[in-house]
C-alpha cells in the first residue's frame, strides 16, 4: 500500500511525494525506468550542478590565487623561502584547479566519442 504524504502546489502542477513502502505482499512498489530516460535525468542534473559549481569555484579561485599571489610577493620583500613558497604553490594549484575545472566538459566528451567509437 502507497501512502501519499506532502501535498503542495508549485503553480499550477499539484506535486505529491510518495514513500515506497512493502506493499501487502512483501516487496517493495519501485516503477521501472528507460535507461535513455535515466541517462538523459542524469546528464541533466550533472550539467545543472557543473552550472552552479562555476558560479562558486571561479570566484573562488580568482580569490585564492590573488592572496597567494599577495603572499608570494610579501615572501620576495621580506625574504622569506617558505612564504614564497607556499604563495607559489597557491598560484599554481589555483590554475591546475582552472584548468581542471573548465577540462571536465572535454574530458567527458573524449569519453563519450571513446565510448561512441568501441560501440
Amino acid at each position: 500500500m502507497l501512502k501519499y504524504i506532502m501535498k503542495f502546489k508549485e503553480g499550477e502542477i499539484l506535486v505529491m511525494s510518495k514513500i515506497f513502502l512493502l506493499a501487502e505482499t512483501g516487496t517493495p512498489v519501485i516503477q521501472s525506468v528507460d535507461p535513455g530516460d535515466f541517462a538523459r535525468k542524469i546528464g541533466t542534473g550533472l550539467y545543472a550542478v557543473y552550472q552552479y559549481l562555476q558560479v562558486l569555484v571561479i570566484p573562488l579561485a580568482l580569490v585564492v590565487m590573488g592572496v597567494s599571489a599577495l603572499m608570494f610577493i610579501g615572501g620576495i620583500l621580506f625574504h622569506s623561502g617558505p612564504t614564497k613558497r607556499i604563495g607559489l604553490s597557491g598560484v599554481f594549484m589555483s590554475l591546475f584547479g582552472l584548468f581542471f575545472f573548465w577540462g571536465i566538459p572535454i574530458l567527458i566528451g573524449v569519453a563519450q566519442a571513446i565510448h561512441d567509437k568501441i560501440k
